[in-house]
């Protein structure tokens, strides 16, 4: 609901926070693909109660029918932080034509359709055609505890880039764990 508003809202930049009642961690199960936002996007899980670093309290869930989590098209400047997204066949979160963009915090596993060509940007996290990006902090085939899931697709793919930044300070190293294919 809250990406389809996303985007028909007509505004520049879309702010996505969470403010779900009750004990989570909270599941959003889909029974269908969200929507490919083509705008600008700050989707912020560590605004729900309860989100501690590694462990998010918001879990949005494929249930491993769904081909991609969250998809981003010439959506420049976005930010994903503290999800868990998890149960996806090609990817966790996919960036095509995304500039200046951020992922920070996350958690994704179970990634699990087995690649066939990495130039289509399969992984936990893709990017097609994208610049100038950051991911840190994230667990990509695990989590906080170590468990290693089934991941059969890359952790991290990056197709046609001249510049990301994956991790840096060392601080902020991503952990990449359980991954069948790539890296």
């Amino acid at each position: 609901w809250a990406f389809r508003k996303a985007e028909d809202s007509g505004s520049e930049i879309v702010y996505i926070v969470f403010n779900i009642p009750g004990i989570g961690p909270h599941v959003i199960n889909l029974n269908y693909a969200l929507p490919q936002l083509f705008r600008t996007v700050v989707i912020d899980g560590t605004s729900q109660a309860g989100y501690q670093i590694g462990m998010p309290a918001i879990i949005i869930d494929g249930n491993s029918s769904i081909n991609m989590g969250i998809s981003l098209y010439s959506a420049n400047n976005s930010v994903i932080s503290g999800l868990c997204i998890r149960n996806f066949r090609y990817n966790g979160i996919l960036c095509n034509k995304v500039n200046n963009a951020r992922f920070t915090g996350n958690v994704i596993y179970n990634i699990t359709r087995m690649l066939t060509d990495l130039l289509l940007g399969e992984g936990a996290i893709g990017f097609l055609s994208s610049s100038n990006n950051t991911v840190k902090g994230n667990y990509i085939g695990t989590d906080v505890t170590s468990n290693a899931y089934n991941n059969r697709n890359a952790g991290i793919n990056i197709q046609k880039i001249p510049s990301d930044r994956i991790a840096t300070p060392a601080s902020s190293d991503n952990i990449i764990g359980g991954i069948l294919q790539g890296e």
